[in-house]
């Protein structure tokens, strides 16, 4: 009887991490914003622009500013400072600061 208790504990707890597993987002190591950190700190421009859109488009506000401002500065692709704006405007909206002084 001892170790059927056993037996069922241990699934319950491996159920349990599973689940969890399951539920968790993406990692902060695997978000699109991080990656698109990596390669931009790599000099790897052109991609750090596609992660930085990737995550935008996820809603991670911190992921529009840095596009825009790749945007504004030309890198990784041609200049659009009327796009690099809206992203500033999208990124105050999800409350970063420096992108509020920046969309006007």
């Amino acid at each position: 009887m001892a170790q059927l208790q056993l037996i069922f504990r241990t699934i319950a707890i491996n159920l349990s991490v599973l689940m969890a597993i399951c539920a968790m987002p993406a990692s902060a190591k695997e978000s699109a914003f991080n990656k698109g950190a990596i390669a931009y700190e790599a000099g790897q421009f052109a991609k750090a622009r596609i992660l930085y859109t990737k995550a935008c488009e996820g809603g991670e506000a911190l992921g529009c500013y840095n596009l825009g401002v790749m945007l504004d500065n030309v890198e990784g692709g041609s200049a659009d400072h009327a796009q690099a704006r809206s992203l500033y405007t999208k990124a105050c909206e999800g409350g970063v600061e420096q992108a509020c002084k920046l969309a006007q």
